[in-house]
């Protein structure tokens, strides 16, 4: 074998080392890219998972509070503070975040909607609200007991 030869061998063996280490530098490429997408589906899956949790959680919490504070509001308000008596009572909603859908149906509903502004709470209800008036007329009230 000439040294020709033996550089043109040397030159071809080389590019067919170059090809196969493309290949396999693409095939790593691709299963990394397989593994990428496949573990950012599970984390979106796991993401999601732990929404519901934390929403199941807080609507519990929620509804626990309402149905806690919701019976005695307005017995205790007037059993306790008779002066009051004859009244109107006005409702509202409030909260660290109060999410648009929540505060159209409060506000649909005659309540003042309340939410956060700087260091302190503002109506977020407009000019046009009109707000339902809720209580106990004289004839309801809850008598206290002697």
């Amino acid at each position: 074998m000439t040294t020709l030869e033996k550089i043109e061998e040397l030159i071809y063996r080389s590019a067919q080392e170059a090809a196969q280490r493309s290949r396999e530098i693409d095939r790593r490429f691709q299963e990394n890219e397989r593994l990428l997408k496949e573990r950012a589906r599970e984390f979106e899956l796991e993401r999601k998972e732990m929404r519901e949790q934390l929403y199941g959680l807080t609507k519990t919490l929620g509804l626990f509070a309402e149905s806690m504070v919701y019976p005695s509001t307005i017995p205790i308000f007037f059993e306790y503070f008779p002066r009051f008596s004859g009244l109107k009572l006005y409702g509202a909603v409030a909260g660290l975040s109060v999410e648009d859908s929540v505060a159209r149906y409060a506000y649909k509903n005659g309540l003042f909607v309340l939410v956060p502004a700087g260091q302190l709470v503002q109506i977020w209800n407009d000019a046009n609200f009109i707000p339902r008036t809720f209580g106990v007329t004289e004839k309801t009230r809850p008598r206290r007991k002697k």
